[in-house]
């Protein structure tokens, strides 16, 4: 199972298992947010330090976190067993299918509004309707909060947090 997710296996067994925990059960919200203010999120980022820095990020914000996914292929799955709020999702991955499959996937199937991030402008410009958001890396904490809280709605106003 870990290998379905892209985690590295030759590691203790026991710290395979918490990655692969955090890939299965979505992760609790921090306590400084209210219950109305917690969205679920997934997250799909191939970069290591740009994928913990979302993830803190939406943490200190309040939200409940679905990832985060180096491949389409993982985070397809994981779909299926989550009620995804917004999906978060890179472009360019490293895996066979690309984020922009993915983000029409998560659309037809599940109806998730999806906010594609990437660093080449020319490439989010020529997405056209397919996201509900683009984000241009690199991106402050502040934006990241924004374009949630525009997807979401005004019942989603995530706890404010240093950028």
């Amino acid at each position: 199972m870990a290998r379905i997710f892209d985690l590295t296996t030759n590691r203790e067994p026991a710290d395979v298992w918490l990655d692969l925990r955090t890939m299965l059960v979505p992760q609790q919200a921090s306590e400084t947010a209210y219950a109305g203010d917690m969205q679920t999120i997934m997250v799909v980022e191939d970069d290591p330090d740009v994928a913990a820095g979302i993830m803190s990020i939406l943490s200190e914000a309040g939200h409940c976190l679905v990832g985060p996914f180096e491949s389409a292929d993982a985070a397809e799955v994981s779909a299926a067993l989550h009620d995804v709020d917004v999906a978060l999702v890179d472009i360019n991955l490293s895996s066979d299918a690309n984020g922009i499959d993915l983000a029409r996937s998560l659309k037809a199937r599940w109806g998730v509004p999806t906010i594609l991030m990437s660093g080449d402008v020319t490439a989010l410009s020529a997405l056209g309707g397919l996201a509900d958001a683009v984000m241009l890396k690199p991106f402050g904490a502040k934006a990241l909060r924004e374009a949630i809280q525009t997807l979401a709605g005004p019942s989603a106003t995530p706890a404010a947090s240093p950028e």
